[in-house]
């Protein structure tokens, strides 16, 4: 059995789902077993990021992870790489489908299509 760990919560971006001073257990899991609506943890620098999973794809060999909080207006993309886990808890509205709306999508295409883009860019000199 995989290992349960437990991370606090600091901040208010997934509120009012979990709210500051909530320890909250994860495990750690694949890139391909993360699911869109699953609530990661995610490696940022020195920091840790908890967020909603509102998409995730590759590019050539890289694969992205597309997160926001759930009060947040905009998504932002960290590389697989920074995945440390995702959240265990068995609250049916914490694991429902993440239903993203129009202007949503729409972020998140052009955030593939940037990096698309980059890379076809980067790899045009080659």
């Amino acid at each position: 059995m995989d290992e349960v760990k437990f991370v606090k919560i600091k901040g208010n971006c997934m509120s009012p789902l979990l709210k500051e001073g909530m320890l909250v257990p994860f495990k750690s899991v694949s890139f391909s077993s993360l699911a869109k609506g699953d609530i990661a943890i995610l490696k940022l620098k020195d920091s840790i990021l908890i967020h909603r999973v509102i998409d995730k794809f590759k590019v050539k060999d890289k694969a992205f992870i597309v997160h926001k909080g759930d009060i947040s207006p905009t998504p932002l993309v960290i590389p697989s790489d920074s995945l440390v886990g995702k959240v265990v808890m068995s609250v049916p509205y914490l694991t429902r489908e993440f239903a993203q709306g129009f202007i949503l999508k729409l972020k998140v295409t052009f955030i593939r299509f940037k990096l698309i883009l980059k890379d076809l860019v980067l790899n045009a000199g080659n």
